[in-house]
């Protein structure tokens, strides 16, 4: 799955990550968009 990754203050990149296992009683939610604020 894609993610976005902060590495540090600032510093994020796009990064593919594996699907993570998904335990009892917890959800996995899909995300189609999501916004950041600049400021």
């Amino acid at each position: 799955m894609k993610a976005i990754r902060f590495a540090a203050a600032g510093v994020a990149g796009m990064a593919e990550l594996d699907m993570p296992e998904i335990a009892p009683g917890h959800a996995l939610v899909r995300v189609r968009a999501a916004g950041l604020c600049h400021t």
